[in-house]
């Protein structure tokens, strides 16, 4: 779970400096950015849901 919930933090990372990237080099391209912003969305909402379920589940220790 732990390297699950690793990967995850990377990849909103990743997405959220792609969208970063994406504004600054071209203003006018807000497809991209919504898209990118929109993966990162889903990342967050997935990871908080799965932190939610492993600690109900028990897979989380403190």
């Amino acid at each position: 779970m732990k390297l699950v919930t690793i990967i995850l933090i990377i990849a909103i990372l990743f997405t959220m400096g792609s969208a970063m990237l994406a504004l600054v080099r071209e203003p006018s391209a807000s497809g991209k950015l919504v898209k990118r912003l929109t993966i990162r969305v889903g990342l967050s909402i997935f990871l908080f849901l799965s932190l939610i379920v492993g600690q109900s589940l028990g897979w989380l220790h403190h």
